[in-house]
């Protein structure tokens, strides 16, 4: 859409007019950049959720795999540990029946075995609370992107305030 201007060429007016052509001329400069920004951080932040995203998949899956492969290990472990505890506290009763009744043997037999389960299930207990949970790592990076995008947006913004 033309302006026109009344008056001779060269007026105070047609300089007006020239001046305003100019403002909006940089007004559609400045908005085809700060769309190109938007669209800039948008793809960014895209990407860094898609990142994100195969991070956690990644630490859930490593995660997994060593508690399964250390859960299979204990189960083959602890079915040996068994059975041999079974052949060593019965061979302790046997040696206890040589100076004891065979139910005192057997109780006296028993007592020691409990007192072991209790020591073993307070330290299993104990090793259980160290265990970090999945995603620990995934959730100290999103907070350090979360950080570096606000601290980008703040940039940004005040790069675009002081160009006005």
């Amino acid at each position: 859409m033309a302006l026109t201007t009344f008056g001779p060429p060269g007026s105070e007016a047609e300089g007006a007019v020239e001046a305003l052509r100019e403002d909006a001329s940089r007004g559609r400069e400045e908005a085809r950049r700060l769309g190109g920004e938007a669209l800039s951080i948008v793809e960014e932040l895209r990407e860094l959720a898609r990142r994100e995203g195969e991070l956690a998949r990644a630490e859930v899956q490593d995660t997994a795999s060593a508690g399964m492969r250390a859960g299979v290990m204990a189960a083959v472990g602890g079915a040996f540990a068994l059975l041999t505890l079974a052949f060593l506290a019965t061979a302790a009763m046997f040696a206890l029946e040589r100076v004891l009744d065979p139910w005192l043997a057997a109780l006296a037999v028993a007592g020691g075995l409990l007192v072991l389960t209790v020591l073993v299930g307070l330290a299993a207990r104990s090793t259980l609370q160290q265990v970090s949970m999945p995603g620990a790592a995934t959730a100290t990076e999103v907070r350090r992107d979360i950080d570096w995008l606000r601290e980008l947006i703040t940039q940004r913004n005040g790069s675009t305030s002081s160009g006005d």
